[in-house]
């Protein structure tokens, strides 16, 4: 039986880029965000999340999806991917870094909007942001 790999990190940034290195790129978070201060709402955010997870089973697949909600817990927004370590046997646990790029995710309401994370059907994570309209 697989094991439930461990989320280690779930983190709101304006924007990642990847910078070349010698024998990797290297990425660069810009901006780690708890809170969008906006002027009006209903409004639109773009930004990213970056995961990273670990104890991956290796050669097994797994299927991540990553799900946004709304202040009422409503779905917003679901990213999905598959992952299978391939690597060779190693005491090192598997681990890997996930990049979700959210453009004009549309905001209805103030207040705090919440981060899934499930391998399947099971809830490995979550986290959140907070929405606030600017006052005066």
């Amino acid at each position: 039986m697989k094991s439930t790999p461990i989320v280690r990190t779930i983190m709101v940034v304006e924007d990642v880029d990847f910078v070349p290195a010698q024998t990797d790129s290297k990425m660069i978070l810009t901006q780690p965000t708890l809170n969008f201060n906006v002027p009006f709402i209903p409004t639109q955010l773009s930004f990213s999340i970056v995961v990273s997870i670990s104890d991956f089973d290796r050669e097994e697949s797994y299927n991540v999806e990553l799900k946004l909600k709304d202040t009422d817990g409503a779905d917003l927004n679901s990213l999905s991917w598959e992952i299978k370590d391939m690597s060779e046997a190693s005491e090192v646990p598997t681990g890997g870094i996930i990049v979700a790029g959210i453009k004009n995710l549309p905001i209805h309401k103030e207040g705090k909007h919440g981060i899934e994370l499930f391998i399947g059907d099971e809830k490995i994570g979550e986290g959140f942001f907070t929405v606030f309209k600017i006052r005066g």
